[in-house]
């Protein structure tokens, strides 16, 4: 007779180790971006080429049998994102200042779910990259000169809300008919004229000029606003996997250093990914380039986007935002206390790195100090050496220097002439020491009166062979 309790607890055993396997989580990370958008590129296209978000991702604890599913998936602009992100297919989006704070008040207005705005990828502090241009053969040189015509632009972007601030301030909100249409759209409209105007963020307005399709008539720092690009996530994904969200962080502090450490390297891997020239490009990531790549969120950034908000509420309507709540840098700060690479810029030891002098360079090998020593590399962000504030110039690469000039001419004397005395310098011959006075004494003593002595000059003989050319004597 079989026993019945011990057929079912077998039974329950088996149903529990079968169950094991199937019951590993799988963790996944929605991510919306926009390629061809260059400040967004380290919250994105880089993350994703260069798999750096896989390096960061826990695998201890709860996340030890945890399968991960990264998944990206690249937009026009960040009005479509936001979208994305409400039907819940997105846990991270990466966009512009004005849809960022459309994201954080439409989900704030649902009352069920919220985001979070945690870092940013990209800015500019004068609110360049944002631009209107017209066709390069439009009679049209102003502002003034669009009243009565149309202008395009991707209706919810950063340079929607541009264009809306600045046809308000130069009264021609009711005198310029918008249209909504999405960069490439806009792009090819322009080439084709069939656009009167086009408004566009980075680095879509250089695009076109760089392309000569375009001629930009406004430039977005006339507006006074920094622009920049940040990202959002779910506040119920963030809840749930703090550490996760970490990991994507630390993934794009990584990404926006390798476009800083080689912006050639960077301008030009990107243009293969997404089909940006990479003359464009490197004008945005090169050093002191058009975009910054740091991810803090800056008190002016906060400043500029209530600025913003209570524009949009004014000219459309859009809901309130409690930017206290929907602000929250806690998950940088932690990323940036176990990210290696660099020190979080808001605490004292970056002040007093940016502050330090410039460590000495590590003698060369062969040098009587013997071995090199290692020195301590400075962060990025801050100058070695200079003025404050202002970044060390990087110097010319030996292809580009210019050839040695003679040393009469570097003195600004002409051959044969002798050594000037410049302006708080040293005579020739102090800087040269009195042991070689005479010796340049009886030389000149030995020179024949009223001839001019020509300079030698190295040449090439037939065979290829240098040759020396013999003073020549003038008579």
């Amino acid at each position: 007779m079989i026993n019945r309790k011990s057929l079912l607890a077998t039974t329950l055993l088996g149903s529990v180790a079968l169950s094991g396997p199937l019951a590993a989580e799988t963790i996944r990370i929605g991510i919306g971006h926009q390629s061809m958008v260059t400040n967004t590129v380290s919250g994105g296209i880089v993350l994703e080429k260069l798999a750096l978000i896989d390096k960061y991702l826990p695998t201890t604890g709860k996340y030890e049998d945890a399968d991960y599913q990264i998944v990206f998936r690249d937009y026009d602009s960040g009005p479509p994102i936001t979208n994305q992100m409400l039907a819940g297919k997105l846990e991270f989006g990466v966009m512009g200042d004005y849809p960022l704070i459309v994201n954080g008040a439409k989900f704030q207005e649902t009352g069920k779910q919220q985001t979070r705005f945690i870092a940013v990828t990209g800015y500019n502090l004068k609110g360049t990259g944002n631009g209107i241009v017209v066709p390069k053969d439009s009679p049209v040189q102003s502002l003034a000169d669009l009243a009565g015509k149309s202008l395009s632009t991707p209706v919810g972007s950063a340079a929607w809300g541009m264009t809306l601030k600045v046809l308000r301030d130069a009264g021609l909100a009711d005198q310029v008919t918008l249209v909504n249409q999405s960069p490439p759209v806009g792009a090819a409209n322009i080439a084709a004229g069939k656009i009167d105007a086009h408004a566009d963020f980075c680095p879509w307005s250089e695009i076109m000029e760089f392309r000569g399709t375009a001629r930009k008539i406004y430039d977005g720092s006339e507006a006074g606003i920094p622009t920049f690009h940040g990202t959002v996530v779910r506040e119920a994904f963030a809840k749930q996997y703090p550490e996760v969200v970490e990991a994507v962080l630390k993934a794009t502090l990584e990404a926006q250093k390798w476009i800083q450490d080689d912006p050639m390297r960077a301008a030009t891997q990107v243009a293969e990914w997404t089909g940006v020239e990479k003359e464009v490009l490197y004008l945005y990531f090169s050093e002191g380039g058009i975009s910054t790549m740091e991810a803090s969120i800056k008190p002016q950034w906060i400043e500029a986007m209530k600025y913003d908000h209570a524009l949009l509420q004014k000219e459309k309507d859009v809901p309130d935002l409690d930017f206290a709540t929907w602000i929250d840098d806690s998950y940088l700060k932690k990323a940036y206390a176990t990210w290696a690479w660099t020190t979080p810029p808001w605490s004292p030891a970056w002040s007093a790195r940016r502050r330090a002098p410039k460590a000495a360079s590590p003698p060369r090998s062969g040098s009587p100090s013997g071995a090199s020593s290692p020195t301590t590399a400075l962060p990025r962000c801050s100058p070695p050496s200079g003025r404050p504030g202002r970044p060390a110039r990087r110097s010319t690469p030996p292809t580009l220097r210019q050839p040695q000039r003679p040393e009469a001419v570097r003195q600004g004397r002409l051959p044969g002439q002798g050594p000037q005395r410049r302006s708080g310098g040293l005579h020739e011959e102090e800087r040269l020491g009195a042991t070689h006075r005479p010796a340049r004494r009886q030389r000149a003593a030995e020179r024949p009166a009223g001839r001019d002595v020509g300079l030698t000059t190295p040449a090439r003989a037939p065979g290829g062979r240098e040759r020396t050319l013999q003073p020549r004597i003038t008579r």
